[in-house]
């Protein structure tokens, strides 16, 4: 099996701060167009909440509750750091 280069190739007439510069710029357009950049978040702020509660006041397990909304364990663990 070939082994994949793991440099960055760029066409010869571009400068990586020229590239670096184009990504930047493109960026800073999308955004300004509204568009939303990153990875879509697998659950809903209501489904948040409702996650939430379940685990901290109604005391269902972690794991139960990653199961009925169909995400990992560790979707449902990360709602704590950010909702205190």
């Amino acid at each position: 099996m070939p082994r994949r280069s793991t440099k960055l190739s760029l066409p010869p007439a571009v400068s990586l701060r020229t590239w670096c510069l184009q990504i930047t710029e493109g960026r800073e357009r999308a955004k300004a167009r509204g568009v939303k950049l990153g990875r879509k978040p697998k659950l809903i702020e209501h489904q948040k909440r409702e996650a939430i509660r379940l685990r901290d006041r109604l005391g269902e397990q972690v794991r139960e509750i990653a199961r009925s909304y169909n995400v990992s364990h560790s979707t449902i663990s990360r709602l704590a750091v950010f909702s205190k």
